[in-house]
């Protein structure tokens, strides 16, 4: 028979604050209505399979439900911030619809190794924090509006994304953002503009083995580096116009590519660590079949990238 709190009795409140339960056997719970805040690791590994959460919550604190066993909860309109760790190790979650909460922030290592297989993202989410998603085997989709500026550290490293579609508006997407994601298959971007100029960091794409095609957003204009080592089955990679910078083997998977398209006219600085005469942010030259380059920059890049002058064909 399952335990769950009645006439919040079980429930420990402090100035509208839950700050524990006297029974972690509880299982199902429904908060009551003045509740503003639950604090840090209140349900921490309880048994909790079912919250109903309040209209009136702002607040989860850290760790709140750390390695617990929910199942089954609601987010409200009134909750403004998740803490750090909320829902990690929660390996029964498959389900969470924020789409109607006013969180901006998804806050570092949120979902961490959780059993994530649906996510509804707030509208007017800003930024999605190192780690949120690392480790979400389960979770093959995401929608990410245009809000969304900040993708951060490791936010969906090892997760079990197929296909992501990126808009024209990041500032950032951070070191090994989408690294080790080995079922994801195509990179995409829409087709509506944006106003900020974003940067990809190093090792955005590390080991994604089973990624065949990317075409990177039109605002990105600066590649860090190190961006698809390891993506085996990577064919085709297309570049935006606005591209001005590619650091260390940004280029570079250490395996066969069919064609890298240059969509800008104007070459973009090629970083290397080490000074050679050799670009070392494009594939080795036998492992690149083809370099597509605007028509009318075609000898500009084959001066500029001599060795590859007869891979250089224009569009």
């Amino acid at each position: 028979m399952e335990n769950t709190a009645e006439n919040n009795s079980l429930l420990v409140v402090e100035n509208n604050i839950l700050k524990g339960i006297t029974d972690k056997n509880i299982s199902k719970i429904a908060l009551p209505s003045n509740i503003k805040e639950i604090a840090n690791n209140v349900f921490e590994g309880s048994n909790i399979t079912e919250i109903t959460l309040n209209e009136g919550i702002e607040t989860i604190g850290d760790a709140c439900f750390l390695n617990s066993q929910i199942k089954n909860i609601n987010f409200p309109s009134s909750l403004k911030h998740i803490g750090k760790a909320a829902f990690q190790d929660c390996t029964q979650l498959e389900k969470a619809n924020l789409s109607k909460t006013a969180v901006e922030i998804l806050s570092e290592g949120l979902f961490f190794d959780s059993g994530l297989k649906e996510i509804s993202l707030p509208s007017n989410l800003k930024e999605i924090s190192n780690e949120v998603f690392c480790g979400t085997n389960n979770l093959h989709n995401i929608q990410i509006g245009k809000s969304t500026v900040i993708i951060g550290n490791k936010a969906f490293y090892q997760s079990g994304l197929t296909d992501i579609t990126l808009h024209n508006n990041y500032l950032l997407i951070d070191h090994m953002a989408f690294g080790n994601c080995i079922n994801l298959k195509n990179v995409n971007k829409v087709s509506d503009t944006g106003k900020n100029e974003g940067v990809i960091s190093s090792g955005a794409f590390y080991e994604c083995t089973s990624l065949t095609e990317v075409t990177l957003p039109d605002n990105i204009t600066t590649l860090e580096g190190y961006t698809f080592i390891g993506c085996e089955k990577l064919q085709k990679i297309s570049l935006p116009k606005s591209l001005k910078s590619i650091g260390d083997q940004g280029l570079r998977t250490n395996h066969d590519v069919q064609t890298i398209i240059f969509n800008s006219s104007d070459i973009p600085e090629m970083h290397n660590i080490h000074e050679t005469t050799i670009p070392n942010v494009l594939p080795f030259v036998k492992n690149i079949n083809e370099i597509l380059v605007p028509q009318q920059s075609v000898e500009e890049y084959k001066n500029r990238l001599s060795s590859y002058a007869n891979k250089i064909k224009g569009i």
